[in-house]
């Protein structure tokens, strides 16, 4: 298998972002031409808004290779051995449905109140048909599948 990533969100959701870039250029150029302190704290507002959906949704991606699997953001890298694996499936929370992979001792999301959060143990990414095919056939018979529809 060849090294595939899949990002957080996925790539389409960059559009949501388009409206705000367009606006904080819109508001870089104002400001170029004429000091405006409104302006200047709609900038800053919106780049407030901006950074986070940026850094959460399109910085945090997972990598596979053909012995393990990356999990990279910004500020850590975590990853686990093909072989480590014990737990893998899809989750639906509320409209959205999420791949995970873990090797944890027993199974992440059991639990109705579990936190939907990735750890050094279990890694999540949003669901999309690729990634999960990509997901099956790396750990095809490795480790245990799991369907969980929690709400």
């Amino acid at each position: 298998m060849k090294q595939r990533s899949f990002t957080f969100n996925r790539p389409w959701a960059l559009l949501l972002t388009l409206p705000l870039v367009l606006l904080l250029t819109m508001l870089v150029m104002g400001l170029a031409m004429e000091f405006n302190g409104l302006a200047l704290f709609f900038l800053v507002f919106t780049l407030i808004l901006l950074l986070p959906i940026v850094y959460l949704g399109f910085f945090r991606r997972i990598r596979f290779s053909t012995d393990k699997v990356e999990w990279i953001t910004p500020t850590q890298r975590s990853e686990l051995s093909k072989d480590s694996i014990r737990h893998f499936g899809i989750i639906k929370y509320r409209a959205f449905k999420f791949i995970y992979i873990s090797s944890a001792q027993e199974e992440p999301f059991l639990e109705a109140d579990a936190r939907l959060v990735p750890t050094h143990e279990t890694f999540l990414f949003q669901y999309r048909k690729s990634a999960w095919t990509t997901v099956d056939q790396w750990l095809k018979g490795i480790a245990q599948r799991h369907d969980l529809n929690r709400k």
